[in-house]
């Protein structure tokens, strides 16, 4: 295995890369261990980020400890923010005693006394034995912050759950060391300050939030007049739109509205198309969920007329935005003139080649996976990966036939989203198609559920 080859592996979460380093000389892959023990440049940090027994896994498997520790500890020892990734490598350190782990963490903590990860790390280590570290540093913060008192909060939480959850009970308090006990009384002491001087702050504002009216409540024509002034191209990404009731979604507003309501909504987005893509997006939103009750061309001429002034980025695009959600709508209906459009775009060479599979009939399994196993071949950008891959688990999940196989072992090398990885790995299984070296590679993931996945199968067929 050539190192670039491993650097992807790592990137993807896939535990054929500790797998690797278990049977060969670790050497040429130790920059890429510690790169990413310092980066952690996973696809999606939001939900691939947690990777620590991944990493551990790797560096064991290298024998990396003092390299990696010393890595880390050059780059973030002096810095005031640790990431948060780096700070559970540290905590894995620690935990096994090795020499400056504890240390760093502490020092880490003077630097930045409000860091969460930072105080969950030192009483994963120390449990309540860490408190009086913590107290002493979050009270030497002498500025008036919010975050001085929800690190406080946190701590006590925390606490909370090595006393087994009992929350905090005096009974309990009074088996602990003095010590632990004053920091306890500290941390509160904190909280209650902190809240009144909050209190204080806001005019003794009632902080609870106003109840939710159902969204399937508000007439159509009501929600949209209240938001027509102030929705700005600049927010269309977000399809948040703010009503006297609350806060509610384009699309949430879609799921609940009736029949009339949602034609209603159709001939108002007929009536902005092709080119007011500010609408079009606002409105096409609405049938993320629900069928598009008018004949769907124009949807199609929508597209047509501003894909190719859609920037590859859609998030920060107006035309690409409403590309987008004119897509989505078009995947809840059944048409030839829809998958004509799935096979134009499937041979496009941009970023909207990755829409064809939510276009494609949706009762056709064969020629489906035919077709995405010869697309997923020469396919490289990882943002198309990822949108097949999700259609491609949403259509194996209803049919679960063996034509999937192939495509699903593609997807389960190629995906690097480590979440979506975990539901191949199970549609894999269902069909009989997860291989023991996709098993074995499985017990090393960076997706903890997919490892607890395959410990459970252990020893069942697939």
């Amino acid at each position: 295995m050539d190192p670039t080859e491993f650097r992807r592996l790592v990137r993807h979460g896939l535990g054929r890369a500790a797998l690797h380093l278990q049977q060969h000389d670790p050497e040429p892959f130790l920059e890429t261990i510690v790169e990413s023990c310092k980066s952690n440049d996973c696809y999606d940090r939001q939900v691939n980020g947690n990777r620590t027994q991944y990493h551990w896994d790797l560096i064991e498997a290298a024998s990396a400890h003092q390299l990696v520790f010393d890595a880390l500890a050059n780059e973030f020892g002096s810095t005031l923010e640790v990431p948060y990734w780096t700070v559970k490598i540290m905590e894995r350190f620690a935990q096994v005693k090795f020499p400056g782990a504890l240390p760093f963490l502490e020092s880490a903590l003077r630097r930045d006394p409000t860091s969460w990860s930072v105080i969950s790390a030192l009483i994963g280590v120390d449990g309540l034995g860490s408190l009086p570290r913590i107290s002493s540093n979050l009270s030497s913060v002498e500025a008036d912050h919010d975050n001085v008192c929800d690190a406080a909060r946190h701590a006590l939480y925390l606490a909370g759950e090595e006393l087994g959850n009992q929350a905090l009970l005096a009974d309990v308090l009074s088996e602990l060391p003095d010590d632990q006990q004053d920091a306890i009384e500290k941390l509160r002491t904190i909280v209650a300050r902190y809240r009144r001087n909050r209190n204080v702050r806001n005019g003794h504002r009632d902080d609870s939030r106003r109840r939710r009216k159902d969204p399937s409540n508000i007439p159509f024509r009501d929600v949209w007049t209240s938001v027509e002034d102030q929705i700005k191209s600049s927010s269309i990404r977000s399809g948040v739109i703010s009503t006297d009731s609350g806060y509610t979604s384009y699309r949430e507003w879609g799921k609940h509205a009736d029949d009339l309501q949602i034609e209603h909504a159709a001939y108002e987005l007929s009536a902005h198309a092709p080119t007011d893509v500010a609408r079009i997006a606002r409105y096409a939103q609405v049938f993320a969920k629900r069928p598009y009750p008018l004949d769907p061309q124009i949807l199609i001429d929508a597209i047509d007329t501003n894909i190719e002034l859609g920037d590859q980025d859609y998030w920060i695009s107006p035309e690409g935005w409403a590309v987008h959600c004119c897509l989505r709508a078009l995947s809840n209906m059944s048409d030839s003139r829809i998958s004509d459009m799935s096979t134009r775009l499937r041979n496009r060479s941009d970023h909207w080649r990755g829409y064809w599979t939510i276009l494609f009939p949706p009762n056709d399994s064969g020629s489906y996976a035919e077709l995405f196993e010869e697309s997923m071949r020469s396919e490289t950008d990882e943002e198309v990966i990822h949108s097949w891959g999700s259609d491609l688990c949403d259509r194996a999940g209803r049919f679960s036939t063996p034509a999937f196989a192939r495509p699903l072992a593609l997807l389960y090398d190629s995906n690097p989203c480590g979440v979506c990885r975990h539901d191949t790995v199970k549609l894999l299984h269902r069909i009989g198609a997860l291989t023991d070296r996709m098993a074995r590679e499985c017990h090393y993931d960076s997706n903890e559920s997919t490892r607890e996945f395959v410990a459970s199968i252990a020893g069942t067929p697939s």
